[in-house]
């Protein structure tokens, strides 16, 4: 991956490929660290601000000043090529894969797990299932609970039987009971496995997930009448309008100690 910076004095008189940029970053010890990296797609995504208008930056600016309202890079590669890589787009929230001899820029993070292993056929150590032949799921790293199975499907025989139903946002099920709702887009994108695709998610955890478009109750913050949505064939988000029809996936928020003491 290409990085169009100028940092740090190793990379002052060319532009830096985003590993050279990582090896001049530990090398200097920047900020007295020397574990920077390449941030995964979700904890880039976790800085931005969805509620701030096109053209951005969508992020908060006295937090993180002079941030490009551009495409930034990100560690993980595309699972279907390895010559793209994902990254977010600081312009309205957007991620891509681009071909990785792009030049983009490079914001590097320190600290945290540097990566995640991958294993889309077998449940992931930080999903928790906490009864038997109950279609939920508990994700330890966010204190979520998940519905297993699309709105329209059921539980049986440690699967996610039936149809998984498309609704529009004026059409939408009732929840299944107190708590649940619609996930945010951070959460929802939370569940994407970059690993994986058809679909883009833990097959384990999620069985029989569509590999399409999945509702969220992040509304546009330039449209009102338009929603974000995340479509698991490939782990990526777009805009869709109210009209539109997507799956639905409910969530509500969990008291870890209480799930891992069942």
């Amino acid at each position: 991956m290409q990085a169009s910076s100028v940092w740090p004095r190793r990379c002052a008189l060319k532009i830096c490929t985003a590993d050279e940029l990582i090896s001049h970053a530990n090398q200097e010890q920047y900020c007295g660290r020397n574990d920077w990296r390449l941030p995964r797609r979700e904890e880039l995504r976790s800085l931005v601000t969805y509620t701030t208008p096109y053209p951005g930056p969508t992020i908060d600016r006295e937090t993180f000043p002079n941030t490009l309202a551009q495409f930034y890079w990100a560690q993980e590669k595309a699972a279907d090529d390895s010559g793209y890589a994902w990254g977010i787009g600081f312009a309205l929230g957007f991620d891509y894969s681009y071909p990785t001899e792009t030049w983009a820029p490079v914001r590097l993070v320190a600290g945290g797990n540097a990566s995640t292993k991958p294993g889309c056929e077998t449940l992931q150590g930080h999903l928790l299932v906490t009864e038997t032949e109950v279609d939920d799921i508990v994700d330890v790293r966010t204190h979520l609970r998940w519905r297993r199975c699309s709105s329209g499907q059921h539980w049986q025989n440690a699967d996610c039987r039936g149809d998984a139903l498309l609704f529009s946002r004026d059409n939408l099920p009732s929840p299944p009971g107190s708590g649940w709702r619609l996930p945010t887009l951070l959460e929802l994108a939370s569940l994407a496995d970059l690993t994986c695709t058809l679909p883009a998610i833990n097959h384990v955890g999620f069985p029989n997930t569509p590999s399409s478009d999945f509702w969220t109750g992040t509304v546009s913050s330039n449209d009102d009448h338009s929603y974000w949505v995340m479509n698991f064939y490939y782990g990526d988000n777009r805009l869709a309008p109210e009209a539109s029809r997507a799956h639905v996936r409910w969530v509500k928020s969990e008291n870890i100690e209480a799930a891992t003491s069942r």
